[in-house]
C-alpha cells in the first residue's frame, strides 16, 4: 500500500481528471464580461430612472421637458432660499433665454418685493433684469435698468462689506456686478449708435477690468464711429497686447491700414 496521501481541494486537480479546453475557458470569460456589462447597464438605467423621478420628468404631473425640469429646480430653490439674489437672477436669465419673457419679468417683479430690504441681494436680480432686457433688444430699457444697478451700488456694497469684508475688498463685487452693468450700458448704447455713451460706459468697465480685450475692442469701435482713429487704434492694439489672437482687433487694424 502506498503511503502517499491523496488530497483534494478547490485548487487541486485530480490526476487524470478531464481538463477544460481553451475554448471553454474563453467562453467562460466572455460570459463573465457579459454579466458585468449587464449589471452596469441595469445600474445605470436605475440611476437614470431615479434621477428622472426626482426631477419630475417621469411624473405625469411633473415637468415634461428639460426646460420645465430646470425651471422646477429653480422654483424649488426660490422656495428654499427666497432671500438669495443669485437664485432670482438665475430664474430671470433662464426664462429669458427660454424666451419665456413674461415669466422672467414676473420673477423680477417678485424679487423686488421679496428682496426689498436686502439691497446687496437685489442688485443681483436688477443686473439680471438689465441683461435680460439687452437680450430682448429693449436697449433703452436696458440702459435705464443698468443705471439703476450702478446707482444702487454704494448701498449694496456697504452691506456686502459688512457681511463679507474679503469679497468687498478684493474687487470681486465690482467685477461681477458693476462691470457687467456698465457693459450692458455700453452694448445697448452701441446698438442704438449712441457712441458717446458707449465710450463712457466701456471706459467704466475698463476701470474695473483694464485687461478685458473684448471691451477694449468695443470701445475702439465706438471711438472709430466718433471719428477718433488714434484712440480707436490704441484700443485695438491694447486688446492685441492682452490677447494676441483677437481676430476682431486685428481685422479692425487691417481695415485702418495698420496690419500687425
Amino acid at each position: 500500500m502506498s503511503t502517499e496521501q491523496e488530497t483534494s481541494g478547490p485548487s487541486t486537480v485530480r490526476a487524470g481528471a478531464p481538463q477544460p479546453s481553451s475554448e471553454a475557458v474563453k467562453m467562460a470569460r466572455i460570459a463573465s464580461w457579459l454579466t458585468y456589462a449587464i449589471i452596469f447597464v441595469v445600474v445605470s438605467a436605475l440611476s437614470a430612472v431615479i434621477y428622472f423621478l426626482v426631477t419630475g420628468i417621469l411624473n405625469p404631473a411633473g415637468p415634461r421637458t428639460e426646460i420645465e425640469a430646470r425651471l422646477a429646480v429653480l422654483e424649488n430653490a426660490i422656495e428654499e432660499n427666497p432671500g438669495s439674489g443669485r437664485v432670482w437672477a438665475d430664474w430671470i436669465m433662464y426664462n429669458t433665454r427660454a424666451e419665456r419673457h413674461a415669466e422672467a419679468e414676473r420673477g423680477w417683479n417678485d424679487s423686488r418685493i421679496v428682496l426689498a430690504d436686502l439691497p446687496e441681494q437685489m442688485i443681483q436680480a436688477d443686473l439680471a433684469w438689465a441683461q435680460a432686457l439687452l437680450l430682448r433688444e429693449e436697449y433703452e430699457a436696458a440702459i435705464e435698468q443698468a443705471e439703476v444697478v450702478v446707482a444702487n451700488d454704494p448701498e449694496a456694497l456697504a452691506e456686502l462689506e459688512r457681511q463679507n469684508p474679503v469679497a468687498a475688498t478684493t474687487g470681486i463685487v465690482e467685477t461681477q456686478m458693476l462691470g457687467p452693468a456698465h457693459a450692458v450700458r455700453g452694448n445697448a448704447a452701441t446698438a442704438l449708435e449712441q457712441w458717446d455713451l458707449a465710450v463712457e460706459a466701456y471706459s467704466s468697465v475698463l476701470e474695473i477690468s483694464p485687461r478685458d480685450s473684448n471691451i477694449l475692442v468695443a470701445r475702439g469701435v465706438a471711438y472709430r464711429a466718433l471719428g477718433d482713429d488714434d484712440l480707436a487704434r490704441a484700443d485695438f492694439e491694447e486688446a492685441l497686447r492682452f490677447m494676441p489672437d483677437h481676430s476682431a482687433a486685428r481685422e479692425f487694424l487691417e481695415q485702418m491700414g495698420d496690419a500687425r
